[in-house]
């Protein structure tokens, strides 16, 4: 998809926007399920989350190219012929914009969460504090080494980032 001719400003907001949109559909979704008692299983989340992300680049990749992530961002700067100068904002943007999706998330759910941490006996910074925490961020499995888990993610990421430079050539 071509982009259309913008400024700096204009591209930013729609990588803020963009990535809000994504962490939303998919902070939100996690929040309602671990959170909410919504019956929502892998499958339903999974769609969910490809939804906020199609939603997302949908409406971004005119304006912005739809980077949506700091890392995209900087494998752009340094092998597609990405202007630096852009770097620093765009990841500024994408930050604010994921930041600002999962405080919107948390708020909508904070009594929900204050109520599932009371009635479960939950203290934050605990161990059991990782299901809730999981809203919002992954850990490893326990039986998983760090090696394991940092060649999964390593893996992930890489074939993601090839994925998205074969659609954005």
């Amino acid at each position: 998809m071509s982009q259309t001719k913008t400024s700096l400003m204009g591209q930013c907001i729609s990588e803020f926007i963009g990535t809000a949109l994504l962490v939303f559909f998919g902070l939100g979704c996690v929040a309602a399920a671990r959170i909410a008692g919504a019956q929502l299983g892998l499958w339903e989340i999974s769609i969910i989350w490809g939804l906020g992300v199609a939603l997302a680049v949908y409406l971004t990749a005119g304006t912005s190219g739809a980077h949506l992530n700091p890392a995209v961002t900087v494998a752009f700067w340094l092998f597609a012929c990405f202007e630096r100068k852009k770097v620093i904002p765009y990841i500024v943007a994408q930050m604010l914009g994921g930041f600002f999706a999962a405080a919107v998330v948390y708020f909508m759910y904070y009594n929900l969460f204050i109520d599932y941490e009371q009635v479960n006996g939950i203290v934050r910074g605990s161990q059991e504090s990782l299901f809730t925490a999981g809203v919002f961020s992954t850990y490893p499995a326990a039986q998983i080494s760090v090696i394991h888990a940092f060649f999964y993610r390593s893996n992930y990421c890489r074939y993601s980032r090839w994925l998205n430079f074969s659609l954005n050539r």
